[in-house]
């Protein structure tokens, strides 16, 4: 069987507009919403926002309600007729559809998919938004991060801990004292790898 069309189902950061979590299928139905909204759960359990969406079937549903409750979160749904209530996430469908889609012609589904999948990546990462001061989300986390940092290393009244060389990072004694999470260090690798630092990290993670 052909398929004709694919649907998205995605799920905005009101606070820094990335997509939190997507997934894609050949039916808008509840098996789509519902794992759209597992996966943001499952890649951020300690989030526990107001969940707003329009007033779809799915949404609407006493299974996905559950699901809000059992996620420790509000549910918010638009006013009927009031597509405006849910105005960041209508914009975000026609960015990504001025952006990438009618720019292209598609006749293979593994080919839209790939060009969704590589989209969202440029928009969580390279996009430039007016939201976070003309920035891209990667360069907010980066100087999040770089903050977060030099306060661990102010506090540990250590000079040895934090050294930049040659765009070098040396941060065993944040880790060793506790002063920093391995998540951070985590992240910051990724995002300064990717920018072809490169990153030392001597501390041996069991």
């Amino acid at each position: 069987m052909t398929v004709k069309k694919l649907y998205l189902g995605a799920i905005l950061d009101l606070y820094d507009r990335r997509i939190v979590a997507y997934k894609i299928g050949n039916s808008n139905n509840n098996d789509l919403v519902f794992s759209t909204f597992d996966e943001a759960v499952h890649l951020n359990p300690d989030a526990h926002p107001i969940f707003h969406s329009d007033r779809g079937f799915q949404y609407t549903n006493k299974v996905f309600h559950q699901k809000i409750v059992d996620a420790g979160m509000i549910q918010s749904m638009s006013r009927v007729g009031r597509c405006i209530d849910n105005g960041p996430m209508e914009g975000w469908w026609g960015i990504l559809k001025s952006e990438m889609y009618y720019l292209r012609k598609f006749t293979d589904k593994d080919e839209l998919i790939l060009a969704i999948e590589e989209y969202i990546r440029y928009y969580n990462t390279r996009r430039y938004q007016l939201k976070l001061n003309c920035m891209t989300r990667w360069n907010t986390m980066k100087r999040m991060l770089l903050d977060r940092m030099a306060v661990a290393v102010a506090s540990t009244n250590c000079t040895d801990c934090f050294w930049s060389i040659h765009g070098m990072f040396f941060l065993r004694c944040l880790l060793d004292r506790g002063r920093v999470s391995r998540n951070d260090l985590a992240v910051f690798f990724l995002l300064y790898h990717d920018e072809m630092f490169t990153f030392v990290w001597y501390n041996k993670l069991n």
